[in-house]
């Protein structure tokens, strides 16, 4: 089964994107953060006698903690941004077009400026989205490929499918004969 497709910038940063959402901390780190700020809270209202001071204390930490959870939400996304817009070089290998084909032993792939074969052992995971399918090679670093390369949705998801029964056929260890 094989596949022709072009890739861009908007699908790097898309690959990025998914990559980071499914980190343990994306998540969660502002949540601590708000948890932080309601903690010091709770100890502000418990520790304190003035009324007034006390509000005042409470509404600086809870808008500190709603500045910091959103300077971080921001930051993350405005800096990640830009820098993957200039990670992969217009000249380089990973934008453009790609031609991939997967057969039972290993996945062929070719760009403009090379080709590569990939065992099925030199995959980690396969995992999608509802655009793509990332055939992970190492923890941070997958083989792209849009669905949108696909005339049918049904053609995206036999190509997924039968990549990841080659994945787990490849997966299990061979047996020798010896005679």
């Amino acid at each position: 089964m094989e596949v022709t497709y072009s890739l861009t910038r908007e699908d790097y940063w898309q690959f990025n994107k998914f990559f980071l959402k499914r980190r343990r901390g994306y998540r969660l780190n502002p949540v601590i953060a708000g948890l932080v700020a309601a903690l010091a809270c709770a100890l502000l209202i418990l520790s304190d006698k003035e009324p007034l001071l006390l509000w005042a204390a409470v509404l600086a930490v809870v808008a500190a903690a709603g500045v910091g959870v959103g300077w971080v939400v921001l930051c993350r996304s405005f800096f990640l941004r830009r820098a993957v817009r200039r990670l992969p070089a217009d000249d380089g290998s990973f934008l453009g077009e790609h031609w991939l084909r997967i057969e039972p032993e290993a996945i062929h792939g070719k760009s403009r400026i090379g080709e590569a074969t990939i065992r099925w052992t030199g995959i980690r995971e396969i995992a999608e989205n509802q655009d793509y399918i990332y055939l992970f090679t190492d923890k941070h670093v997958a083989l792209i490929v849009p669905k949108r390369a696909f005339t049918e949705s049904e053609a995206a998801k036999g190509f997924g499918d039968t990549a990841r029964s080659y994945w787990e056929s490849g997966k299990r260890p061979t047996q020798t004969v010896s005679s």
